[in-house]
């Protein structure tokens, strides 16, 4: 946490492949204030839940893409990302087994967008 403290204005937060990453990580991230800015997330193969990503979709307002490919999430982050991110370049959660069918069909916006294996 010391560290991002240094970067007042963060525009792309990569830690994807970080196992210690958690829910308790990244909000401490977001609530210190930096990630306000953030265009890029790559969340891939951490531990984080829907809990990070419904908290992402308050506190970043400017992203454009966004990876949690092989995360824990659920209908309901992908739900709440196409309802924040109208305009979201990329949104890959390969891997993420606990996603149904029922996130593509009601976001059609963003199913091209969504890469599940």
């Amino acid at each position: 946490m010391c560290k991002i403290q240094r970067y007042p204005k963060l525009t792309s937060l990569h830690v994807d492949g970080c196992e210690f990453i958690t829910d308790k990580s990244i909000l401490s991230i977001l609530d210190s204030g930096k990630a306000s800015e953030l265009v890029e997330l790559d969340l891939a193969m951490t531990q984080i839940t829907d809990k990070s990503l419904l908290h992402v979709c308050k506190m970043c307002p400017k992203l454009k893409k966004i990876i949690v490919s092989y995360c824990s999430i659920t209908d309901e982050s992908v739900v709440k990302i196409a309802e924040t991110y109208p305009e979201l370049v990329t949104f890959i959660a390969s891997g993420c087994s606990s996603l149904t069918d029922v996130s593509s069909c009601k976001n059609r916006g963003i199913v091209s967008k969504v890469g599940r294996n």
